[in-house]
């Protein structure tokens, strides 16, 4: 009989979770990290229709881009619409997103984001641009990564088609009073009998209406520390490597 430590072990908690209408997508997202080697993991095949979320980096909503990973395709036992042999996985047409796509984040604690797609880029997996790709960034940002381009000898995909999406602005409240410019004053009605001993000369204009108070500009927002660059790492072959991020495991 099996004992109870047998079997792989169970999936983690899902951390939230990621819609993308224009393909089909709206899946759990689950913390992953780095492995033994130092790459960073991806979701087991069981969870091929799951993302990975890289905690060590920054959140989805938070500043800088948030690293998020998953299959393209996975193994499939009586094979499926993909390659034979293999079904597809949660990012099965990820390249088929177009710059303007919606992208939307929700937090297990409830928070939701919105990103617009900026760019779809497809590179060879030896010229994956990690510094590009993984680069510091003002503003919150996502990184969506998988497998593409060809199927090589090895049986692995030669490529990765990285999606890069930025956070759809909303407008700020203003919550500064209303001001009311001052309007100029024609002093008191003169009564018909009463004379002006100064009338006023045509030839002479108006003093001008002095300007409200302006607030105060808003501070810049700083630039974030730069990290050592990534290194190379594999999802269902080879891919890009290890992003930077922080020390300690956190959640959304």
């Amino acid at each position: 009989a099996p004992s109870l430590g047998d079997g792989p072990p169970p999936s983690p908690a899902p951390e939230g979770r990621i819609r993308i209408p224009a393909i089909g997508v709206d899946a759990d997202v689950l913390p992953v990290g780095l492995d033994r080697q130092g790459a960073l993991e991806v979701p087991p095949f069981r969870d091929a229709l799951k993302v990975g979320w890289y905690e060590l980096g920054p959140r989805p909503g938070d500043r800088g881009p948030a690293i998020l990973v998953g299959h393209r395709d996975a193994p499939a036992e009586r094979g499926g619409r993909g390659r034979r042999g293999y079904r597809d996985a949660v990012f099965a047409r990820l390249d088929r997103l177009r710059p303007g796509d919606r992208i939307e984040t929700r937090t297990a604690a409830g928070r939701r984001t919105t990103f617009n797609v900026t760019e779809v880029a497809t590179y060879r997996t030896a010229d994956f641009p990690t510094a590009t790709v993984y680069a510091p960034a003002i503003g919150a940002q996502l990184r969506l990564i998988t497998c593409g381009g060809r199927i090589g000898r090895n049986g692995h995909w030669d490529s990765n088609v990285v999606v890069s999406a930025a956070r759809v602005a909303t407008p700020e409240r203003n919550t500064s009073p209303a001001v009311t410019p001052p309007t100029r004053s024609t002093g008191p009605a003169l009564s018909p009998s009463a004379k002006s001993t100064t009338p006023r000369d045509p030839s002479r204009p108006d003093p001008p209406t002095p300007l409200p108070a302006l607030p105060p500009s808003l501070p810049h927002e700083s630039s974030p520390s730069r990290s050592a660059a990534p290194r190379q790492e594999r999802l269902s072959g080879p891919t890009p490597a290890t992003p930077p991020g922080r020390s300690g495991r956190s959640s959304w």
